[in-house]
């Protein structure tokens, strides 16, 4: 494989040299007819012609067979030094390949694991998780408040009741539900007035199963639940009717105030709830100016949009703050 690599430029030059050797007797040939005519001088100078044309050829011959020599010589060192080390490694990785044989690796070379962070949070007092691990569970429920004199398309309370019962079995189902996230207008048609208003008895206690309220209902105000409720008409959130700090009275919805946030350490997670019902017609892109329209049921109209545009500034505020 070598000579085969190496043959066609040896020949090439070989003729090339040839050639020059022919010229040059050719010419002394020439000159020896002009300065000694005769035959004897021109035999002389052939014969020494032919014999520095010979002499010329074997050196050469030499000179690119040493060339050829080192050059293939120098590939087959660089060959031979990248497959012992291929083999060395090789033998190092799997203990075997004895007698010059090589062996592949048998399990593949694993790539550096990967940490990926986000921009402005740390994770290094977090506990992570194991992988494939649940911690808990949690239900949602919104606009699920019914009242059979604004429902008239739905007779009976069947239809909440049936979600009820359905969320009842979910929960033995999942084993681990932690809470009940609960996205608002919870009381149809004007929200509750107090604490003891009897909806809270009638619209919840009644139609969800203790197993259901053993568990928070993490909630926020809906536009209908402020209808009627003191919180439409009073910048203090204790006065709301909703409102509940204490996370283990389970008789009320847990609402620490119109906008929250409750931390969950051991689900490595917390909850925020926003009261945005400024917002309650941004489906509609032709409103530009927002406020809570339904105010107007409110006693107090301008007061309880005054109200509700100040807490919207302060559910974004939290929403920023709790994001960094």
């Amino acid at each position: 494989g070598e000579g085969a690599c190496c043959d066609p430029r040896g020949a090439h030059m070989e003729l090339q040299g040839r050639i020059a050797d022919q010229q040059a007797c050719e010419e002394l040939q020439l000159l020896a007819a002009d300065q000694q005519p005769g035959t004897s001088s021109v035999a002389r100078d052939s014969t020494a012609c032919r014999n520095t044309r010979r002499l010329a050829g074997l050196v050469l011959r030499v000179v690119l067979g040493l060339g050829v020599v080192l050059l293939c010589g120098a590939f087959t060192w660089s060959a031979c030094g990248a497959l012992s080390g291929s083999s060395s490694s090789s033998s190092s990785s799997s203990n075997k390949g004895s007698g010059g044989s090589l062996e592949l690796p048998a399990e593949p070379r694993e790539l550096p694991a990967v940490v990926l962070k986000h921009h402005d949070h740390s994770l290094e007092n977090h506990t992570q998780p194991k992988r494939n691990s649940r911690r808990g569970s949690f239900l949602v429920i919104g606009d699920w408040g019914f009242d059979p004199a604004v429902h008239g398309n739905v007779p009976s309370v069947t239809c909440q009741q049936a979600i009820a019962d359905r969320m009842r079995e979910k929960m033995e189902e999942l084993g681990d539900v932690k809470f009940v996230i609960n996205v608002g207008d919870s009381f149809y048609p004007d929200g509750v007035s107090s604490k003891s208003d009897p909806q809270w008895e009638n619209k919840w206690r009644k139609i969800y199963s203790k197993k259901v309220r053993s568990v928070p209902w993490y909630s926020v105000y809906g536009n209908h639940d402020y209808h009627h409720d003191p919180c439409a008409c009073s910048e203090d959130p204790t006065h709301c009717a909703q409102v509940n700090a204490n996370v283990s009275n389970l008789d009320y919805f847990v609402m620490p105030d119109v906008s929250y946030y409750l931390p969950h350490p051991e689900l490595d997670m917390e909850i925020v709830g926003l009261d945005l019902n400024t917002y309650v017609l941004a489906w509609n892109r032709a409103i530009k100016n927002h406020e809570l329209e339904d105010c107007q049921y409110s006693p107090c109209p301008a007061q309880c949009k005054q109200n509700a545009h100040k807490r919207t500034l302060q559910a974004f505020d939290l929403f920023h703050t709790r994001r960094k």
